[in-house]
């Protein structure tokens, strides 16, 4: 994420990225979809997806499975970790 912009993501000042594979024997879209509400089950504030990469299993010259390799982003509450301020780096000048 080094040279990217940051942003708030809705009322969150941070947001998390998780890799997930998903994988349905319907569609890609249903694979992306079953990563995301397998995350939703245990992650609160999920704000988006980015799919990275789309494969599937072929078997006797038809595919039998899709699987989407997705990054799912949500935001991080503060309030829930009970910090008043993110940590902040300080940048001090040594004593000699």
């Amino acid at each position: 994420m080094l040279g990217r912009e940051v942003r708030v993501v809705g009322d969150f000042k941070v947001a998390s990225v998780i890799e997930l594979i998903g994988e349905s024997t319907e569609s890609w879209e249903d694979a992306v979809n079953q990563a995301v509400e397998a995350a939703s089950k245990t992650i609160q504030h999920i704000t988006g997806v980015e799919v990275l990469n789309l494969t599937a299993v072929v078997q006797d010259g038809r595919v039998t499975r899709y699987k989407a390799d997705v990054h799912v982003a949500f935001g991080v509450d503060d309030k829930l970790r009970k910090i008043k301020e993110p940590a902040m780096a300080t940048q001090t000048t040594p004593v000699y």
